[in-house]
């Protein structure tokens, strides 16, 4: 279990802030922290590695003290941590496959994540001639090596393709399933449905709330019996009806929606779907979170579950 219950100010875009965070993480789960750029999610994950220190209070893991009253007590390179920044923090002078061998000393699991990773092609190129997407699978990579009991992620997967966020992604359920604990800083909010056990939310300073994905993005925003999150992926007129086509999974759900609500969906959306009284909701999102919700008023207007086509 890592507890942390401490205060620091820091000054955001959104001014002086005084961050109260207060949350209990079980060992070996997948949690995410959501909250708008500025909320102090950086700043906790920092606190959490020991790059920055809390004004006052206590982190702990498993009962060991990494900080008392504020003062760090057990040191960075002592935690059992992976931390992958938003910067990278690579070794520029250095190639990618020394980057990950320094990690580990294991050539045999270093050549391993670099193939896992797509970056074989790179193996023998110098970080500081990298992309930003690629530089970010290095320090993935990096992370991995170290066989971390605890791996703390800063939105990971920003600057990566669809393909290379895929297999990031089963990486990092892979990890979580060899008992690693997880803590990521997010965006997305189909990645959370994709791979969060547990959500914490960031607002005003404090954890405002905590549960899983469902709990905190669909059960408390409407009493569904009925919900899913995808993608749109089509928006099309059929006849004298408009419908949108979200892919989830292994499925797909087709939607007809009114001619205004089609007109604010587009393919690449991100979507929550719900049956409220046997009608419609689509809640569309953003990076930020919520910026859309409609019931579906068309005539007609249902959810049809299909089979994607592999």
């Amino acid at each position: 279990m890592l507890e942390i219950n401490v205060v620091k100010k820091f000054h955001s875009d959104a001014g002086d802030i005084e961050f109260r965070p207060r949350l209990n993480i079980a060992a070996g789960t997948f949690n995410m922290l959501f909250g708008k750029s500025g909320s102090g999610k950086t700043t906790l994950l920092r606190m959490i590695a020991g790059l920055a220190e809390p004004d006052a209070g206590d982190i702990s893991s498993e009962g060991k003290s990494w900080t008392d009253k504020g003062r760090v007590i057990t040191a960075p390179q002592d935690r059992n941590i992976g931390f992958v920044s938003q910067d990278f923090s690579l070794f520029g002078h250095m190639t990618v496959e020394e980057n990950v061998y320094y990690a580990c000393g294991d050539k045999k699991e270093a050549d391993r994540l670099i193939e896992a990773s797509g970056l074989s092609a790179l193996r023998k190129k110098h970080t500081d001639r990298l992309s930003g997407g690629q530089k970010q699978r290095v320090a993935f990579s990096r992370a991995m090596a170290r066989k971390p009991g605890l791996l703390l992620l800063d939105e990971p997967m920003s600057a990566l393709d669809g393909e290379t966020r895929c297999v990031m992604r089963t990486e990092l359920k892979s990890a979580a399933g060899r008992g690693v604990t997880i803590v990521m800083v997010t965006h997305d909010v189909a990645e959370i449905f994709a791979l969060a056990e547990k959500v914490f939310v960031i607002e005003s300073g404090i954890i405002a709330r905590e549960g899983t994905p469902a709990e905190i993005f669909i059960n408390s925003m409407t009493p569904n019996k009925f919900a899913l999150t995808g993608e749109v992926v089509r928006v099309e007129k059929n006849g004298a009806v408009n419908v949108v086509t979200v892919s989830s999974g292994e499925s797909a759900a087709e939607i007809v929606v009114s001619r205004f609500e089609a007109a604010q969906l587009h393919p690449g959306d991100t979507v929550l779907v719900a049956a409220k009284d046997f009608r419609p909701v689509l809640i569309k999102m953003n990076r930020g979170g919520l910026c859309l919700k409609t019931e579906t008023r068309a005539a007609g207007a249902g959810i049809m579950m299909t089979a994607r086509n592999s």
